[in-house]
């Protein structure tokens, strides 16, 4: 009978416990009331006013929070279709999108604005069909780690955007996304833009034109090489002596301007490079740009383009010759992607700009 006593009275002092912590409990909200913390209201778009000028990526923090970026549009990935075609990706290679963090504190209302070539970006053949009705969808950041999001852990650093002040309001980004946008119709060229009237083909004479590289895909200055093809394409052979010492570059980049090669590199005529190049005949000359131009001229990363000229001033007439002589412009532009240089990608430090 005692023991049964002293049961009951054991019992009664567990449910008078278990009363006691159900009420505490009660009086907390549930965790899931809080649940996880909202995604930044800051938004990426890319402006592209042109197929053929430069666009622009435009970072807003539009939350009542500051936050960091990383203000850096080599981290751009786009997704770009051309009007009746299938979508191209175009990123940077790893070695252009590494190097130093452009860390940058936007406050709220504040942008971060960064121009750049889109051929730097979509360096290939694609760049030549993008026009009129081309959409472009931008991806700003860094790739999530599908394991992660499949599993509904957090992703891990780096990220583009981050709170700077406790207690956080927003979460981390790994990656923004703009919406699409589709690039309008080239203006239309006025009188004064007409293009100059065409030479007259030469009949029964050689007829010489510089056809260079298109593109030229570098990781270093050491690895550029630029070839440019001299064609005849009159209805005679042609007698021209040829070098490579011969070969000017006109280069503008994000260095600046520079010449190089050419007049400056020139040797005495050699009676062993006069070539005789036929009707529909070619010769092919390659220059390495590290041995013909100063370094300065390539002291940044980016993109360059080069304009060719071959200088062919030897008549021949010192070996008993007759040869073709002059200065031959390229037909087009050779654009060179530099991945790798002395000097950093970006010339200055990353600025917010103000709320409107």
């Amino acid at each position: 009978m005692w023991l049964m006593s002293r049961f009951l009275l054991t019992m009664a002092a567990v449910a008078a416990m278990l009363g006691a912590s159900r009420a505490q409990a009660d009086d907390k909200p549930p965790a899931s009331v809080e649940g996880p913390l909202p995604s930044p209201n800051v938004t990426l778009s890319v402006q592209t006013p042109s197929a053929s000028g430069r666009w622009v990526m435009l970072i807003t923090n539009a939350d009542d929070a500051p936050m960091r970026i990383h203000a850096d549009a080599r981290l751009l990935r786009l997704l770009v279709a051309p009007r009746g075609k299938n979508y191209f990706e175009c990123e940077l290679p790893a070695l252009m999108r590494s190097g130093d963090t452009r860390d940058l504190l936007l406050k709220p209302g504040e942008s971060y604005r960064e121009e750049f070539d889109p051929r730097l970006v979509c360096f290939g053949k694609v760049i030549d069909e993008i026009g009129e009705g081309t959409s472009v969808t931008a991806f700003w950041g860094y790739k999530p780690d599908a394991q992660r999001q499949k599993t509904h852990k957090p992703q891990l650093a780096p990220f583009v955007v981050e709170p700077t002040e406790g207690p956080a309001t927003f979460t981390v980004e790994k990656r923004l996304v703009s919406l699409t946008t589709w690039l309008p119709a080239e203006p239309k060229k006025t009188e004064g833009d007409s293009a100059k009237p065409e030479e007259p083909v030469p009949i029964n004479a050689p007829r010489l034109v510089i056809d260079p590289v298109r593109r030229v895909d570098a990781t270093a200055l050491r690895d550029a090489r630029v070839s440019a093809t001299v064609k005849n394409v009159g209805d005679r052979s042609a007698l021209i002596h040829i070098r490579t010492d011969q070969l000017e570059f006109q280069v503008t980049g994000p260095a600046g301007r520079g010449t190089c090669g050419g007049r400056e590199r020139r040797r005495a005529p050699v009676r062993d490079f006069f070539h005789t190049i036929q009707t529909k005949g070619s010769e092919t000359l390659t220059v390495l740009l590290a041995e013909a131009c100063p370094r300065e001229v390539f002291k940044r990363p980016g993109l360059y383009e080069i304009s060719t000229v071959l200088h062919a001033p030897s008549d021949g007439g010192q070996f008993g010759l007759h040869a073709v002589t002059g200065d031959f412009n390229a037909v087009h532009r050779t654009l060179l992607r530099l991945q790798q240089a002395k000097e950093p990608y970006h010339a200055a430090p990353a600025r917010a700009e103000p709320k409107n």
